[in-house]
């Protein structure tokens, strides 16, 4: 949400006593390179003011506010001008005389002794950026601790500085650490009260010396407690592949033949992709010969590529979804399922590291291919995707314009996607390509993909399940044969209803037990259902132009809208920590400090 304050909060804030303790002895050894001369980051300029100034202003109110500015005294940036400046801004100044050989946990400290033991403290960086209201409403929170925080896209290869996690389901911070995998990070400031200063300023800086301010906010959010007031910022940081993407434009036709007990596949455009399944066919079959089809013959080069393999039904096997159709007891339909769902989350793969960025650039740029060759004369369809709202059955949810824009921008939601591992997958893994053998509970996994979208051979451990409850949950196995009713409003607004018919026991049940196997390998994983959930809303939306010739259409349009009601349902589900939409900075790079000015000068 973004905040905004009533006169009466902005009063309350005024009148609040408080010592503000600015960080700023560090060296700026990053900025350096980007600067004419070396000038401590606090008075580097920001239109009319330098960043100490700007935070001056910011947090003076017509209460009492001391402010205090721990600075140093080594390195090249910290000249009798520069210290003098720091003098003329501030109540008082405090020199770490040691700047080059200590951490700011040791800063803090020093700062803490010019502090009478019953005052409130705001200990900020003196890098930060950050807009007034922002400000206003970190001040305002009602905790008695309270640490900035902000979400981030990834957490890959980071370097943003200390990590935060919460405690299930509340914002209060259990711990503080470089080394803590989390998608939120401590963003410069915290405010105490009197009686954790007064805990703290029994500490002695000498046992400090070497330690970053992550550990004493740690021991905060151990032996007190600490809340968060989180920033979801409004630029993503993981850049989108632009470009459509080779063999997933949804063109390409299928043909499978039967002959002398064997099956051919052959495949007419969308080449590549029927060589990743025989790839991945290979590769599976030669670890798990009892669950993957054996390729009997391969023509990989002609003009339609194919393969060969034994045709399983004359061995007794059906495919899962015909015997979900057939009206079988449900409870036979999910002890058929069981072992398949079992092998497929705990056996098959390796865990592997994830990939910054994995959603977003899975599926925007496959759902871009494949929206953007639709035909115009596809007009139900596609004032439909164009919709920025539709009721579904009377709920109105954000339609396909608003879905692309969260997974462009929203940089908490697309952080807390960010699975905690990625694992070789099957790709295909829904009720039709799982051949089970009634009689033994013998099972075979056919057409796998082989490739993500991005070209890898892993994905989020939830894919595969995704991929089996978009035909249970999402009822792609009802749309596919025909067994749905739907019907379309397009005036004044975008409405549709459908309902499935046949089996509806039978799609549930296997929805459960789908879910069941999910959770069951969750390890600590608390967003694991939203992650399901928007999957499954992805893999259907993004399917649905493919079928734009079925069932005259209302195939596509039930399994976008479907997709969109999955997706918008995760989004219901998930539980935002952040407080505050905008901008905040700490600036430690040229580019950070180019990216600052782009954003705040235009305001001073």
């Amino acid at each position: 949400m973004v905040l905004s304050l009533k006169p009466s909060v902005i009063k309350l804030i005024n009148d609040i006593r408080m010592i503000v303790i600015t960080l700023a002895a560090g060296l700026g050894s990053r900025l350096v390179p980007s600067l004419e001369k070396p000038i401590p980051k606090s008075l580097i300029s920001l239109g009319s003011e330098n960043l100490l100034e700007r935070q001056v202003r910011q947090l003076s109110r017509n209460g009492e506010t001391k402010h205090i500015a721990v600075i140093g005294r080594q390195g090249e940036c910290w000249t009798e001008d520069y210290i003098q400046q720091f003098e003329e801004t501030v109540d008082e100044t405090v020199i770490n005389e040691r700047n080059a050989e200590t951490e700011a946990g040791y800063s803090f400290l020093l700062g803490l002794e010019s502090v009478p033991q019953d005052e409130e403290v705001l200990v900020i960086d003196g890098d930060i950026v950050a807009k007034d209201d922002l400000l206003l409403g970190f001040l305002n929170c009602g905790a008695n601790n309270v640490a900035l925080t902000r979400a981030v896209e990834t957490k890959v290869g980071f370097d943003q500085g200390a990590s935060v996690s919460f405690a299930s389901g509340t914002d209060r911070i259990e711990c503080c650490s470089f080394d803590v995998e989390s998608n939120y990070v401590y963003s410069g400031a915290m405010r105490l009260c009197s009686s954790t200063v007064k805990s703290l300023s029994m500490l002695d800086p000498e046992d400090y010396e070497q330690q970053q301010l992550a550990t004493i906010i740690d021991n905060i959010a151990k032996e007190s407690e600490l809340t968060g007031y989180t920033v979801n910022p409004q630029t993503a940081g993981v850049q989108i592949v632009e470009e459509t993407l080779d063999g997933y434009s949804g063109t390409g036709k299928t043909n499978l033949t039967k002959q002398k007990n064997r099956i051919t596949k052959k495949v007419k455009g969308e080449s590549k992709k029927l060589r990743d399944e025989i790839d991945r066919l290979r590769h599976s079959y030669s670890r798990y010969p009892d669950h993957f089809p054996e390729i009997l013959d391969v023509s990989l080069f002609d003009e339609e590529p194919s393969y060969d393999m034994p045709d399983y039904t004359e061995r007794g096997f059906q495919p899962l979804d015909e015997l979900l159709r057939s009206g079988i007891n449900p409870d036979e339909l999910v002890d058929l399922a069981e072992d398949p769902l079992t092998f497929i989350t705990e056996e098959f793969g390796e865990r592997t590291e994830p990939i910054a960025g994995l959603y977003k650039n899975t599926f925007l740029p496959k759902i871009q291919t494949r929206y953007s060759a639709l035909e115009e004369g596809r007009a139900d369809f596609n004032t439909v995707a164009k919709a920025e709202k539709i009721k579904s059955n009377g709920v109105e949810m954000l339609g396909l314009p608003k879905v692309k824009q969260v997974l462009k921008n929203d940089v908490e939601f697309l952080g807390r996607l960010e699975p905690p591992y990625m694992t070789d997958f099957h790709g295909d893994f829904k009720p039709d390509n799982i051949l089970v053998n009634r009689s033994n509970g013998d099972f075979i996994l056919i057409d796998p993909r082989g490739h993500s979208e991005i070209g890898t051979t892993t994905h989020d451990p939830m894919y595969d399940i995704a991929k089996f409850l978009t035909s249970t949950h999402g009822y792609y196995t009802a749309f596919k044969h025909g067994d749905f009713e739907i019907s379309l409003e397009t005036e004044p607004s975008v409405a549709v209803n459908y309902a499935i018919e046949g089996n509806r026991r039978g799609y549930e049940t296997l929805t459960e037990s789908a879910l069941a196997q999910a959770e069951a390998m969750i390890d600590g994983d608390s967003d694991w259902r939203v992650r399901v959930d928007v999957l499954a809303g992805l893999l259907l939306i993004a399917n649905a132009p493919a079928h734009i010739n079925e069932k005259g259409g209302r195939m596509s349009i039930a399994e976008l809208v479907r997709g969109l009601e999955l997706f918008n349902q995760a989004i219901d589900r998930y539980d935002p920590k952040s407080e505050y939409e905008g901008e905040i900075f700490n600036i430690n790079t040229g580019e950070d400090l180019e990216k600052v000015r782009a954003v705040f000068n235009q305001e001073v």
